[in-house]
């Protein structure tokens, strides 16, 4: 694997991370800089010297370079929990990846970033109706939206988010419904 991104420490975001890094041969990783009271940030850090994967610690926005992918890290603070939002570019396909950014987050990152039509976006928060607004889905205007989430108690993906994506014109694929979700990009049947 050419580069690991972290959006934030969050459990249901990083569970899983260690094993994965163990398994494979990743280069780098890439994570959001920050004091973190999260026992799996320096579980994560550990892991990643022993292995000798070169870690990027996000302080301000930047574009990191991986072959022919090209991805833009945007920090976002205004609210308690940072995350980090990834844009992701390799040939004529591009991708945002919102963690759990909220509205605010969102709006904040809109007044600075102009954002290519994407076709792919991961769907902020799990698809909760806190993220994922008509603000940043028409500026985004993706064909696809993909929402990582299985059972919980808090209704993720709720109606109101679900109910964005259609009215966007959105593919909607659910991690809960499918599981595993892979999409291939270029090649000879195109994306």
């Amino acid at each position: 694997m050419d580069v690991l991104l972290l959006t934030h420490f969050d459990d249901d975001h990083v569970n899983g991370v260690t094993r994965l890094m163990s398994r494979i041969d990743d280069k780098r990783l890439v994570i959001l800089d920050g004091s973190y009271d999260k026992a799996e940030r320096e579980e994560i850090l550990s892991l990643a010297a022993k292995l000798g994967v070169d870690v990027y610690i996000i302080q301000e926005d930047t574009t990191i370079e991986a072959d022919e992918l090209e991805i833009k890290a945007y920090t976002t603070f205004s609210q308690e929990e940072p995350t980090l939002i990834y844009l992701g570019c390799i040939e004529d396909f591009e991708a945002l990846v919102s963690g759990d950014a909220g509205i605010s987050q969102e709006q904040e990152f809109l007044a600075a970033e102009e954002l290519p039509d994407a076709e792919l976006f991961m769907a902020g928060y799990h698809g909760s109706k806190t993220s994922s607004s008509e603000e940043l889905l028409d500026a985004l205007n993706a064909e696809f939206a993909v929402v990582s989430c299985r059972y919980n108690t808090y209704g993720h993906p709720t109606k109101e988010a679900l109910d964005r994506f259609r009215k966007a014109g959105m593919e909607i694929f659910r991690t809960d419904q499918l599981g595993d979700i892979t999409f291939s990009i270029g090649g000879e049947g195109g994306q």
